[in-house]
C-alpha cells in the first residue's frame, strides 16, 4: 500500500507525509519510525501505569491472535509484524513494527482499537 516508501535515490517527501498523517489520524501513537534498510515501520504506543509481566504478555498475545485473524481475513499472508513493550518509571512502550508492502490504514486502527479496548484510560492519547 505504501509503494512511494521504497527506496529511491533521493529523498521521498510522501514519506515524511505519511509520517505525519499517522501521527494526526492515530493520536494514541506516540513515535513513527521509518526504516528503508529493511523497509518497516515502527510505531509505540505509550501506556500509564506499572503493568505485570502477566498484563503484558497477556496483551501480546491478543494483539497477535487478533492481527493474525485480520491477516488471515485480507489476504495478506507473510506480513512481518514484531511487537515488544519496553517500561521505563512507570510508563510503558508497546513498539510494533510492520513491513510497509503489507501494511494498511485498516491495521493501524485496528491495533490502536485494540491498545484501548485492552488498557483504556492507562493508554496515553
Amino acid at each position: 500500500m505504501f509503494d512511494f516508501l521504497k527506496k529511491t535515490k533521493k529523498p521521498n517527501p510522501d514519506a515524511s507525509k505519511l509520517l505525519a498523517s499517522i501521527l494526526v489520524v492515530f493520536p494514541a501513537v506516540q513515535s513513527v519510525t521509518y526504516d528503508s534498510k529493511d523497509e518497516t515501520l515502527e510505531f509505540s504506543f505509550a501506556l500509564n501505569g506499572k503493568f505485570s509481566q502477566e498484563d503484558i504478555e497477556n496483551f501480546l498475545a491478543y494483539v497477535a491472535e487478533s492481527v493474525e485473524t485480520f491477516h488471515h481475513l485480507e489476504g495478506l499472508g507473510g506480513a512481518k509484524i514484531e511487537l515488544n513493550v519496553e517500561g521505563v518509571y512507570g510508563t510503558c512502550f508497546l513498539n510494533v513494527r510492520r513491513d510497509v508492502a503489507t501494511l494498511t490504514c485498516r491495521e493501524l486502527s485496528l491495533l490502536t482499537e485494540l491498545a484501548f479496548n485492552y488498557f483504556g484510560d492507562r493508554l496515553i492519547e
